[in-house]
């Protein structure tokens, strides 16, 4: 990728990285980028459940700053099979999602590393040129 790209070409390839790895984007007017990533989906007979990642990029053009931000949310409905449990992870403090997650029971998906999004993301980021900073503690 060459350096110095601009604010553009900045979210078109980060658009593009987020869609390989089947994540669902939205342009964001004037601010930047969302991405969505639905990791794991179990149904049961009398419910079901969804883990879905977020991440939401804010761009500065003047500063060159890309300001990235991440949370988890996780939907539990209906009445849970026998023998299901789950674990639920949470960021201390605001900090970043923990970065590996396993899950157990019915849609067991296995493992799944979410630091590999935000180090792709700020990978992208630094070898563009621009200012990568860790917004703890907010909503994307």
């Amino acid at each position: 990728m060459p350096t110095a790209l601009s604010k553009d070409e900045l979210i078109g390839a980060l658009k593009q990285a987020a869609r390989d790895r089947g994540m669902h984007c939205t342009p964001v007017e004037r601010e930047g980028l969302r991405a969505d990533l639905e990791t794991t989906s179990a149904r049961w007979l009398f419910g079901g459940r969804k883990v879905t990642y977020h991440f939401g990029c804010r761009m500065d053009e003047p500063s060159r700053t890309l300001r990235y931000r991440e949370a988890v949310t996780e939907e539990t409905w209906g009445i849970p099979m026998p023998l299901f449990w789950a674990e639920k992870a949470q960021a201390a403090a605001g900090g970043p999602v923990p970065s590996t997650r396993t899950e157990h029971g019915a849609g067991a998906g296995g493992p799944i590393e979410y630091h590999r999004i935000r180090h792709t993301v700020e990978h992208f980021a630094k070898e563009a040129g621009w200012t990568f900073i860790f917004e703890k503690g907010q909503r994307p």
